[in-house]
Formats: structure tokens, C-alpha cells, sequence
């Protein structure tokens, strides 16, 4: 880190002094000013919350996305993997 750069301390986890450059710009007309948290804390946050909300982001990714549903075919492939036919039918086809 260069002494003449500038430096914000985060208020996330790590608590550390990091230059500007580590943190993400606010958007829209804050554009001009710093998120509170740094770039490392701010997507282990994101991470967590994801993690933890793990329902909810499977609604809204099947909303935003609608043609992506692959429920269906995931029954459909354990259903094959569950029979000793379709298991090697599976692994042929990948041998291809």
C-alpha cells in the first residue's frame, strides 16, 4: 500500500484499514462515495445471505428465469440412476 494513497477502514468483519481501491463506489447519485464495507467482506455477506436464504433465491431465480426449470428433468435422470440399466445407459453415453 502506498502511503500517499487513500485508505478507508471497513466496517464489515475484518475491520481493516484498506485503500480506496478496495471497496465498491454506492450507485446511482451516491456514485461518487464508498460502500461502508470492503469488496472481500461485502461478498462473504452476500454469500451468507444467499446461503441462508436459499429458498427464496430458488423462487426468484425460477421467476426471473422461467424457461431454466430443470425439475423435471432432474426427476427424471434420478429416476434412471436409480436402476442398474440406467445407470450404465448413463455411463455409455458419457464414454461417447
Amino acid at each position: 500500500m502506498n502511503s500517499t494513497s487513500p485508505v478507508k477502514r471497513c466496517s464489515g468483519e475484518c475491520g481493516q484499514y484498506k485503500p480506496e481501491s478496495e471497496f465498491y463506489r454506492r450507485g446511482g447519485r451516491l456514485a461518487h462515495l464508498l460502500c461502508s464495507e470492503c469488496k472481500t467482506c461485502m461478498v462473504a455477506k452476500q454469500a451468507a445471505w444467499r446461503r441462508e436464504n436459499a429458498e427464496h433465491m430458488r423462487a426468484y431465480d425460477r421467476k426471473r428465469y422461467p424457461g431454466r426449470d430443470r425439475t423435471a428433468k432432474n426427476e427424471a435422470l434420478r429416476a434412471l440412476r436409480a436402476t442398474d440399466e440406467g445407470r450404465r445407459r448413463l455411463l455409455d453415453q458419457r464414454l461417447r
